[in-house]
């Protein structure tokens, strides 16, 4: 996916997963790739050191946007009020 600007845009989060703890389903979804990296490389690349790996996905993973939750109701949304007030 491409966005606006010509990066990569988050994935938009189904709307059935947006009553989820947002923390949670991106802990799964990182377990499950955790899982799935090192088989997938040991298929088409065994020679590849396996610490090789776990760093390119790392890398990988904290490189891309942050999940699109933009049409999640804001009961869902892990949001947070916060008062400032700067004195001059």
């Amino acid at each position: 996916m491409v966005a606006p600007d010509g990066g990569v845009a988050g994935v938009k989060v189904p709307p059935q997963l947006h009553d989820l703890p947002h923390r949670v389903l991106e802990e799964y979804v990182r377990a499950r790739l955790a899982q799935f990296y090192p088989a997938f490389a040991a298929r088409i690349a065994p020679s590849i050191p396996l610490q090789t790996v776990h760093s390119a996905a790392s890398d990988t993973l904290n490189a891309l946007p942050a999940p699109d939750y933009s049409d999640a109701s804001l009961s869902s949304r892990d949001l947070q009020l916060v008062f400032r007030h700067d004195c001059q």
